[in-house]
């Protein structure tokens, strides 16, 4: 999948991929949002944060090797999933005021790891749609429809009430992540690496929970905007 988004933009798999991802999720919690059951409304809640990656493997039709290839990680990337793990951790902490205790730490691995495995999205924006659509219509376009499909895609969670927060805070979640996966994707070219970031940043958001004003909201946010733009713009690609 890595060597295909070098090659020409495809509008047919483009247009696959989004029919599959919008059909497979929004069914899924449609689904969720009519069944009590506990055990299968979360179970139909995360095979639609799944879509977009199913989505990009129904429209590329990649091989095993392929498939694989782009879980591959060089030394370098660590440091930059690293600096971005820190930069949340840090500046989120300062946003919220929260204070850490003992028996929180020890449980924010475990969390960390359920994001990771739920949260099975990045496959599909990051390593599929955003890249092809930034070569294709460049840098701020690009980042512009991802964006906007991205907020789109999100919205049944609030229509089915799958979620009790406000959607308003998409409209600055959303261009802030796209910005920082898309310099940790130029620099890593690892749909692993921005896996566990997206993994991280839901573990840091519900471990210190939702409820911070705006302006701890920007400080967060900015920050790790700011971080992809440095990783994008601040040097050759590795």
């Amino acid at each position: 999948m890595q060597k295909q988004a070098k090659q020409t933009f495809d509008t047919t798999s483009m247009l696959r991929f989004l029919f599959w991802t919008f059909a497979l999720t929004w069914t899924a919690w449609g689904l969720a949002s009519l069944i009590k059951n506990n055990i299968l409304n979360n179970f139909l809640q995360i095979l639609g944060v799944y879509g977009p990656t199913i989505g990009a493997y129904l429209a590329t039709r990649p091989s095993r090797q392929e498939w694989l290839a782009q879980f591959k990680t060089k030394k370098k990337d660590w440091l930059y999933l690293l600096g971005a793990c820190i930069l949340a951790f840090c500046s989120f902490l300062l946003a919220s005021g929260n204070r850490l205790d003992g028996s929180s730490l020890f449980i924010f691995p475990l969390g960390l790891l359920v994001q990771i495995l739920i949260n099975g999205e990045e496959i599909g924006w990051r390593g599929y749609m955003q890249p092809r659509f930034i070569k294709h219509l460049g840098f701020l376009k690009g980042l512009g429809l991802t964006v906007i499909i991205w907020i789109v895609w999100h919205l049944p969670l609030w229509f089915f009430h799958l979620r009790s927060d406000s959607f308003w805070f998409l409209f600055l979640s959303c261009p802030a992540l796209a910005l920082c996966t898309a310099g940790i994707y130029k620099k890593t070219q690892s749909s692993l690496i921005f896996m566990i970031f997206h993994g991280f940043h839901n573990q840091v958001y519900y471990f210190f929970g939702v409820k911070i004003n705006l302006l701890g909201e920007l400080i967060y946010y900015t920050s790790l905007a700011a971080y992809g733009l440095y990783l994008y713009y601040g040097g050759k690609a590795d």
